[in-house]
């Protein structure tokens, strides 16, 4: 058997991973990163509106400001979930698409230009399997 745990487990560790990702001295960023861990792309997570589920404990991150401005060039590789201190305290791999994928932060193009916008469209940590 794999694991599985009860679903109020998931959410109050999830709910727990949440407010450690909201804290630090500044706001929390997605940082966007090649596969050679260059830095493209910086966006700020929305405090208030990124939340925990109370059915499932999944975590959808909202975006308060997005990366008007590339860093560098290059293809988006994964992303970094850092608290207001810049401790990364999970990563992600990126998808190009339109909706939101578990796991993956969601961008409209992985190709990322330097000096230009980038768009997240979503990033969620999802919570693992439940107890039936």
């Amino acid at each position: 058997m794999a694991y599985a745990y009860s679903a109020a487990l998931w959410i109050a560790a999830q709910g727990a991973a949440l407010t450690l990702i909201k804290g630090g001295a500044s706001d929390p960023t997605i940082k966007i990163r090649d596969s050679g861990d260059v830095l493209l792309a910086t966006a700020v997570i929305d405090k208030t509106g990124s939340t925990c589920s109370g059915t499932t404990g999944d975590i959808s991150f909202a975006i308060a400001t997005q990366e008007a401005s590339a860093d560098a060039s290059g293809t988006a590789a994964y992303a970094q979930i850092c608290d207001g201190d810049g401790t990364v305290h999970a990563e992600m791999d990126c998808v190009q698409g339109a909706i939101p994928v578990a796991g993956a932060c969601v961008m409209n193009t992985l190709t990322v230009v330097s000096g230009a916008p980038v768009d997240i469209l979503s990033a969620t940590i999802p919570a693992g399997y439940t107890i039936a």
